[in-house]
């Protein structure tokens, strides 16, 4: 299987950024983000992209376009990169609104618990299932150099995937989401080749984590 190299790289910062209101796929980048967008994209030119991939959602694709708009790579837009989908209780709120902190807690404390789904958020399985999906999808590719913009939570469940194999579990994840940083625009780097000096469950082919949050371009 062809080598890859995959730059992810998380949106700029966005209106739900700065006052915690859940909007969904809605958000917009804003001053700042947009001013951050442009930066990254810089970043990006440097990398010899082949694929311009992004989320769908209105933040994500902003952030795509200054990149499309500086390297000439047409975005193609792919639903397994949005960001973690919370309840939709939670839509329209703030994070000190009455309940939602409890409401958030108790979808954290469930992904620890096998099967466990507090209303319609994604759960722990969800989440493996399609954070497996989703790097499965970036291997199938012809390019090699793969550049997705994404979100911050799910930017950590790749990386529990990355780090803990297709079997994650709930604690595991939490541990991921808890104790990784992902700052707006940060550049994360992921490496797959073979690794024929080490075998994974008998394959000679794995993913490494070659970086993470790095946000030189931002000075």
């Amino acid at each position: 299987m062809q080598e890859k190299h995959i730059f992810l790289v998380r949106h700029g910062e966005s209106e739900s950024n700065i006052d915690t209101i859940a909007r969904g796929n809605a958000s917009k980048l804003s001053e700042r983000g947009q001013t951050q967008a442009s930066i990254v994209s810089e970043r990006i030119a440097n990398l010899n992209i082949d694929a311009l991939i992004s989320s769908p959602f209105v933040r994500a694709m902003q952030t795509a376009h200054a990149i499309e708009n500086r390297i000439g790579k047409q975005i193609e837009v792919c639903e397994l990169f949005v960001e973690r989908r919370s309840s939709s209780q939670r839509l329209g709120k703030a994070l000190d609104d009455s309940g939602v902190r409890e409401l958030e807690q108790q979808i954290f404390d469930g992904y620890a618990i096998p099967g466990y789904r507090h209303s319609d958020e994604e759960t722990h399985e969800d989440l493996r299932a399609r954070a497996i999906a989703a790097l499965e999808y970036l291997c199938s590719r012809p390019e090699e150099r793969i550049c997705v913009v994404t979100h911050g939570i799910f930017l950590r469940i790749l990386a529990c995937t990355v780090i803990h194999g297709k079997n994650f579990t709930g604690k595991e994840m939490q541990d991921c989401i808890h104790h990784l940083e992902t700052e707006n625009t940060g550049l994360f780097y992921l490496h797959y080749a073979h690794n024929d000096w080490e075998k994974v469950n008998g394959d000679s082919m794995e993913w490494r984590m070659r970086s993470w949050n790095d946000l030189a371009h931002l000075g």
